[in-house]
């Protein structure tokens, strides 16, 4: 009977401390040095910021977006222009294409620390295993109008 009721305080304890990591790292915004704020804007125009950890891949920048509270991710399909902004330096400018290929994600992945297996796995654990959706971020020219013009 024991055994039981710590099966099921686990079972429960879980999701919360699922959602109290997410409400963390919501509020808290944690910035470090692969950390930049990426800016988004909504269908009517309005900026929003969050501080993503931005993946580098030789020249490639991608963003690995891996957790189940991600309405910046929502808001590429409206408007795929986001300008990212490191450190408080002048902003750059991409179009960010959200990919959905399997070797996109192992990309993304890998650049996570996917092979140093305990921290990877202590982060995907403390997320709730949420899917790793990987944008890549493509250079954009400020002097030609954006495909969303």
């Amino acid at each position: 009977m024991r055994r039981v009721a710590w099966v099921t305080a686990a079972l429960l304890a879980y999701p919360l401390l699922v959602l109290v990591v997410a409400a963390g790292v919501a509020a808290y915004q944690p910035e470090g040095p692969e950390t930049a704020v990426l800016r988004t804007f909504d269908a009517d125009g309005t900026a929003h910021d969050n501080v993503v950890r931005v993946l580098r891949d030789g020249q490639q920048l991608w963003i690995g977006s891996a957790m189940w509270s991600r309405r910046w991710h929502a808001r590429l399909d409206t408007n795929a222009d986001v300008a990212l902004i490191p450190d408080d330096l002048p902003a750059s400018y991409f179009t960010a294409v959200p990919l959905a290929t399997a070797e996109s994600r192992a990309t993304v992945q890998r650049l996570m620390g996917r092979d140093e297996r305990a921290l990877y796995t202590l982060g995907r654990l403390l997320r709730g295993f949420a899917p790793v959706l990987p944008v890549r971020l493509d250079a954009r020219r400020l002097d030609v109008p954006s495909p969303a013009s």
